[in-house]
């Protein structure tokens, strides 16, 4: 997930004012999280095809960038998975966060 949507998670979080370290390290948590959702979402939607195909163009131990940019050429609806996603997260740690846990 790009630094960008990462960013703009945290300023409507109320967490935009974090100091630098752990602002890198929030979005870098909040990011693995939205790709293990985007992920698990994708994964649910493909065909057995695609799927095969998927698992023959990643290789050995492919980046998450690689993968996602591979899946926005090949999934016409990626970056709206990825935007659905992360409305969906936003919603959920907002909703976490008014309870005060």
């Amino acid at each position: 997930m790009d630094n960008e949507m990462m960013e703009k998670i945290l300023v409507e979080l109320g967490m935009g004012n974090l100091p630098e370290e752990e602002k890198i390290s929030t979005m870098e948590r909040i990011g693995k999280i939205l790709y293990q959702a985007v992920m698990l979402r994708v994964m649910d939607t493909m065909t057995d095809e695609q799927a095969e195909t998927f698992g023959k163009a990643m290789g050995e131990n492919p980046t998450p960038e690689f993968i996602i940019n591979y899946l926005k050429g090949v999934l016409p609806n990626m970056n709206q998975i990825i935007e659905e996603e992360a409305l969906k997260f936003k919603a959920e740690s907002k909703a976490i966060m008014s309870l005060g846990v």
